[in-house]
């Protein structure tokens, strides 16, 4: 992970964080948007015609699985946070993000759309009737939309499950080695 100067001490507000994810971590960068971070896929990154997303700033993380990348990157001093991310699975990759900018668990969960990554709004359930199954419009009382690709939200079984999850990637692991550091490697401690 490389930082910027001004990133040394952190962001006030970690949810201030917006996350670029190349290619292969489309899945990571799914969970980081259920976690309730502003998350951008970006397949330019991994295609070799490398195009930086919109303009990067000091709360920028860029996520990749390249090494050249992150040269180019430090190369041309970008700003934010560069993470190259050295996990296959993708629950590794969560903790490794999680580990590495100390995100704290989130108290609002399930804020942005799970497909675009805006913000989610509360619906009036009778806005939304024809747009849901007639058995989830009278089981459930609280809806959500996104406002940019209109996708419907709602707590169901989905929800549970998606928060023990969340829950899971705050447990401590038990691999009987240290803390990741900055690149994504355990610290052995004796």
């Amino acid at each position: 992970m490389r930082h910027n100067k001004s990133m040394t001490g952190g962001p006030n507000l970690k949810k201030d964080y917006i996350f670029f994810c190349d290619a292969p971590l489309q899945r990571l960068s799914r969970w980081l948007r259920i976690l309730g971070y502003e998350c951008h896929d970006c397949p330019d990154l991994s295609s070799g015609r490398i195009i930086f997303p919109r303009e990067l700033d000091e709360l920028s993380v860029i996520l990749t699985r390249q090494r050249s990348l992150i040269n180019l990157a430090t190369q041309l001093k970008l700003p934010g946070v560069i993470i190259m991310i050295v996990h296959n699975d993708w629950q590794s990759q969560v903790r490794q993000v999680i580990e590495a900018l100390k995100l704290p668990k989130p108290l609002l969960r399930l804020e942005r759309c799970l497909n675009c990554g805006e913000r989610l709004r509360k619906v009036d359930k009778t806005s939304i009737q024809d747009q849901v199954p007639s058995y989830i419009y009278e089981t459930q009382h609280n809806f959500c939309q996104c406002s940019s690709c209109h996708r419907i939200f709602w707590s169901g079984t989905h929800s549970r499950h998606l928060l023990s999850q969340i829950d899971q990637f705050y447990l401590p692991q038990h691999t009987g080695k240290g803390p990741m550091d900055h690149r994504g490697h355990r610290e052995h401690r004796e």
